[in-house]
């Protein structure tokens, strides 16, 4: 994709117009070598969102960028603004940085400078993976809403991510894991398991803790399910998130629903941004 069509660019579109004329999740990966310190910087947050929307899950966008300070960085007229080390923890959430804006969340998988030798010049390089999106705001009211009629004392999730679902919850105490992040802090009423996979945390609770809800945001493993069933009450009621399609919340329903006596299906409601399906005893 390029501003000018030059012959061999496959779309002529201007980056820094919203939105792109490409379909959600069509990349495994973007290259943008030596481009986003030509763009406007106000507008690099909308960029980044852009790149996370047109890639798919787990896709890649590589960056090479001149150094800040350096005289390839000022030699170019049309260079605005660079990224130095610090810049790509502001779109990670295992970072404090993420708070400031909250963009599309990325995971930095390199951040490291490199030599031209033939140029005399040296770059920034960085690997973003995409991420998983935190819960909208309509999805985490709908949590808060459940949670709120059903009162449970006890709720176990999988899948922290940011927090954003743990603290939408109402409950009397929350355990909650991910095997990626180590953002959300343990308090009073949540107790984390930070970088800690589903089976490890449930594995240490099934003894000690029986829940009256799950909510489920990351992939149920197969070991899980037995410490799902000892932690479940005949009352237990279980959700999840990224119920559409072929995401992992149909997968999550397909492989416990089975396993379960008396239960029924709520789809999501009819808002477009909420995707949390339920599992609830045919009586409630």
């Amino acid at each position: 994709m390029d501003k000018l069509n030059h012959g061999t660019s496959d779309i002529t579109h201007d980056l820094e117009v919203f939105p792109w004329p490409v379909k959600d999740g069509s990349f495994e990966a973007i290259i943008a070598w030596h481009v986003f310190e030509h763009l406007k910087p106000w507008l690099m947050i909308d960029v980044m969102n852009e790149c996370w929307r047109v890639l798919k899950p787990d896709g890649l966008l590589y960056i090479a960028m001149p150094i800040a300070g350096s005289e390839g960085f000022y030699q170019d007229p049309t260079h605005t603004r660079t990224w130095n080390a610090k810049t790509p923890k502001h779109f990670d959430p295992e970072s404090v940085k993420y708070q400031y804006y909250r963009p599309k969340p990325w995971k930095v998988e390199v951040n490291k400078t490199y030599r031209i030798e033939k140029a005399n010049k040296t770059a920034h390089y960085f690997v973003m993976r995409k991420r998983g999106q935190a819960l909208t705001d309509e999805a985490a009211t709908y949590l808060h809403e459940i949670t709120e009629r059903l009162k449970p004392e006890n709720v176990v999730e999988i899948g922290t991510f940011v927090g954003t679902s743990t603290l939408a919850m109402s409950a009397g105490h929350i355990y909650t894991c991910d095997k990626d992040n180590a953002y959300l802090k343990s308090s009073e009423r949540i107790t984390c398991f930070p970088k800690q996979t589903s089976t490890e945390m449930l594995a240490l609770l099934s003894d000690k803790v029986k829940a009256d809800f799950f909510f489920f945001d990351g992939r149920i493993q197969e070991e899980d399910l037995p410490l799902i069933l000892a932690m479940s009450k005949p009352t237990t009621v279980y959700a999840f998130d990224d119920y559409n399609g072929g995401s992992k919340g149909v997968f999550n329903v397909g492989r416990l629903w089975p396993l379960l006596t008396g239960y029924r299906l709520v789809p999501p409601p009819e808002i477009e941004s909420v995707t949390i399906a339920v599992l609830e005893p045919d009586d409630h």
